[in-house]
């Protein structure tokens, strides 16, 4: 039996959702990110993705821990780690991340951040999703 990697598939003109773990340590008094390993193991995948629109779901922490943080830094790493524009939206499902991922062109990056409660009911979810996407 064959395994099937992301070079089987023609991902041109598709949009590709990447969650991706970029908890990074974090200096608590600044708030700066220390160390960039989990950020540079996911390039190798979203550098394979150069025909799609690809939407990188991530978060730092969870809320109420000292290493919680909004995905800002972490955006800016990865777009010198990528050496192109990555673009940042805080919004998880309102209007702003809506229309910043419909609007994204091939070979573009976003990354959002997902709240933990929101990935947790996601992946724990036994209602049925809806038919219709979000973009």
């Amino acid at each position: 039996m064959k395994v099937l990697t992301l070079d089987d598939f023609d991902l041109k003109d598709k949009t590709v959702f990447l969650r991706v773990d970029m908890n990074c340590p974090i200096d608590p008094e600044t708030m700066e990110i220390t160390g960039t390993k989990r950020i540079e193991e996911a390039i190798e995948t979203i550098q394979s993705l150069k025909e799609a629109k690809v939407v990188v779901a991530s978060h730092q922490g969870r809320v109420g821990n000292k290493d919680y943080t909004g995905m800002d830094k972490h955006a800016k790493v990865l777009e010198k780690l990528l050496d192109k524009k990555v673009k940042y939206v805080e919004d998880v499902i309102g209007t702003s991340a809506q229309n910043e991922i419909k609007n994204l062109q091939n070979g573009e990056v976003l990354l959002y951040t997902i709240f933990v409660c929101v990935l947790k009911k996601i992946t724990n979810s036994h209602q049925k999703m809806p038919q219709k996407p979000l973009w």
